[in-house]
């Protein structure tokens, strides 16, 4: 019985780790997909500046004030400008992906955790059903003794 006890209580402690572990795992997949969350915005307004610079280049071009030079400088900026946005872009992008397999990953660790978590509550129960045979023996053999 003693035996049976402090297996239990191992159990016991077994599930209590297993609930805190998914707890953190919960815990990290919220900020994983916070971190998503922020990069899809950054990738938005990324390409919100790419389309306005576009615009830009093309109300460059159709207008007819300036010199040739002027807007082949400003031209040349636009260019550049676009360069680096497409950069950023990529990088969020690349974030993006690696935000998602990090949220992945984590996933993947919370459901083994619940696994876990359900084979420690089916151990528990076990040993309280043999916990409970033996109390109904003991009880039976004080019984018969007396």
């Amino acid at each position: 019985l003693v035996s049976m006890t402090e297996a239990n209580d191992e159990v016991q402690t077994k599930l209590v780790a297993a609930v805190t572990e998914k707890d953190e795992l919960n815990s990290q997949l919220t900020q994983l997909r916070e971190e998503n969350e922020t990069a899809n915005l950054q990738l938005q307004t990324m390409t919100q500046e790419k389309e306005s610079a576009e615009l830009k280049l093309i109300t460059m071009v159709v207008q007819k004030n300036g010199t040739q030079e002027e807007l082949e400088m400003q031209l040349k900026n636009l260019m550049e400008e676009k360069v680096v946005a497409v950069t950023v872009k990529n990088e969020v992008k690349s974030q993006l992906i690696s935000t998602t397999e990090a949220k992945d990953e984590v996933e993947t660790k919370l459901v083994a955790a619940v696994t876990e978590k359900d084979e420690v509550k089916s151990q528990l129960v076990s040993m309280t059903e043999a916990k409970d045979e033996v109390q109904t023996k003991l009880v039976a053999a004080v019984t018969e003794k007396d």
